[in-house]
């Protein structure tokens, strides 16, 4: 996958556009979060980003790019910025795993290393690992 393609993808999931987010992936797919299942159907990814996104927001900063036919490799940083405070009984209460509680107006700065498996071109799976130290954002 073309870097430029998986700009577009981001720029879908920015957009918070699901359907298009889902354009992205296989018929049956499955991401991880720290070895948690995150999401593994069009469903659980629209409820998941769904109660996610309507608390935070999430920018995705790619900063080293990998990608051959079948596979893409990517070192980004995840800024988590919460507009409303997220606990841990109301991820549990959403099925949300490997998402840790985040109170609002917080914002911080998450190192991950992101690996997908393509299938003719779309995502089949997708394993997220925090790949460094957590750094707070500055808040305006």
């Amino acid at each position: 996958m073309q870097r430029d393609k998986y700009q577009q993808y981001l720029d879908s999931f920015n957009d918070r556009d699901y359907d298009k987010v889902l354009a992205f992936w296989a018929p049956e797919f499955l991401v991880t979060l720290q070895g948690e299942v995150l999401f593994d159907s069009a469903e659980s990814l629209k409820r998941t980003y769904g109660f996610l996104q309507d608390h935070v927001s999430e920018e995705i900063f790619v900063q080293h790019y990998l990608a051959d036919a079948d596979k893409v490799f990517l070192e980004a940083i995840v800024r988590i910025t919460a507009h409303k405070s997220i606990t841990a009984e109301a991820l549990a209460a959403h099925r949300i795993r490997g998402v840790l509680p985040i109170e609002a107006g917080v914002a911080i700065d998450i190192p991950q290393f992101i690996h997908y498996h393509l299938e003719k071109g779309r995502f089949k799976t997708g394993a997220c690992q925090i790949s460094g130290v957590p750094r707070p954002v500055a808040t305006r």
